[in-house]
């Protein structure tokens, strides 16, 4: 059977590497996922998309959001979807994520990664008793979320703000593999933008991060010194500096190497 993730569910377009979402967003509970572009309409209309993507939704669903059928009245049909309730507060967490992928709309994820921070710094887990691994799994999304306001702090100059996150996710070994791993990896890399050297030597002093994370380490040293020679694997290490020469070309900035 083919593999349903190669091409978008929402428009059928091949899935490549700069037409996927990053961090991991846009997977459906059907095994589906949507193009960077569908991901960006989508959530237009459904803000908690990027979070509940793969619990809630669908292809069908999708496919209603951004293919509705004809409005029986009040609007003309082909005018798209409807727009979202204008009384609801829209959740930030999709708006960091859209702009760190695109490299757009950096003051607009600003805003948005404090509200962010404000929703997420406390938990409120009494208003339910919940299982454990229902406890954890909030706590690995409070630790995705956080890393990504952070990324977008650091792209914004916020360096403070984002060594008060830091901790809430850095260490957090459940965010070193799968999906969400580009959260950090995000926060590493904007780091290494603004030439934050000496906080990525504080980052990977810690030794099992820095064995988790040796390719970053790597491509952190390299850029400040060419001759650096890499301990990661060769062909992870290449497969790192493609990845984040990628990106660069993918927000309009030149390539680290």
């Amino acid at each position: 059977m083919a593999d349903r993730t190669k091409t978008c569910a929402g428009c059928g377009a091949p899935l490549t590497f700069m037409s996927t979402p990053n961090l991991g967003a846009g997977y459906l509970k059907d095994g589906g996922r949507v193009c960077r572009r569908c991901f960006a309409r989508i959530v237009k209309v459904e803000p908690s998309f990027g979070l509940r993507s793969r619990k809630d939704h669908s292809t069908a669903t999708i496919r209603g959001l951004l293919h509705p059928a004809p409005a029986r009245s009040g609007s003309a049909a082909g005018e798209g979807p409807v727009a979202p309730d204008k009384d609801r507060p829209e959740d930030p967490v999709p708006i960091c994520l859209a702009a760190l992928q695109t490299g757009r709309n950096k003051s607009g994820a600003l805003e948005a990664a404090r509200q962010a921070r404000r929703l997420w710094w406390v938990v409120d887990v009494s208003e339910k008793e919940y299982r454990m691994e229902e406890l954890l799994a909030m706590l690995e999304l409070r630790s995705f979320i956080l890393a990504s306001a952070a990324a977008v702090f650091v792209w914004n100059g916020e360096f403070n703000t984002a060594d008060r996150i830091q901790p809430e996710f850095i260490h957090r070994e459940a965010l070193w593999n799968g999906e969400r791993r580009e959260a950090v990896e995000l926060y590493l890399i904007h780091l290494i933008f603004q030439e934050q050297w000496e906080r990525l030597e504080a980052i990977f002093s810690d030794q099992a991060f820095c064995s988790a994370f040796l390719d970053y380490h790597d491509l952190f040293m390299s850029v400040r010194d060419p001759h650096h020679a890499f301990r990661s694997p060769q062909d992870a290490f290449l497969a790192t500096v493609n990845k984040v020469n990628t990106y660069c070309v993918q927000i309009g900035r030149k390539r680290l190497i």
